[in-house]
């Protein structure tokens, strides 16, 4: 099944466990992470199109929803078969939910049986 991964390493604080190359940077880092990830999905050349995408390393869900918006437009297949966020205690509220929803997503890593939305 073909599919994507987009890693977001940013975090709030880098846990001793995680061996994903993420930590915690400053905020203009992510601005200029964020241009150069959409940059890059923008110029590929899909000759085949994704049936998951999946966001993790850092804390995706900790993105500002626009910026992730952003992003996923950019990515054919919608709606894709499945598509994961990886979430983190804390960054997931009513708003977020919805808005992940909104944007395609079904599953988070973190939540109460995985489920963004039945």
């Amino acid at each position: 099944m073909p599919g994507v991964y987009i890693s977001y390493p940013f975090c709030a604080q880098k846990c001793t466990y995680c061996n994903f190359a993420s930590g915690v940077f400053p905020r203009v880092t992510e601005a200029r992470y964020l241009d150069a990830l959409r940059a890059e999905i923008a110029r590929h050349a899909w000759a085949w199109r994704p049936e998951t995408v999946y966001l993790g390393g850092g804390t995706p869900s900790a993105m500002d929803p626009d910026a992730l918006a952003s992003v996923l437009a950019l990515i054919p297949g919608r709606p894709w078969l499945e598509a994961t966020l990886e979430t983190a205690p804390g960054t997931v509220t009513p708003e977020s939910a919805r808005a992940w929803v909104d944007l395609g997503l079904r599953r988070g890593s973190n939540l109460p049986g995985g489920v963004v939305q039945k």
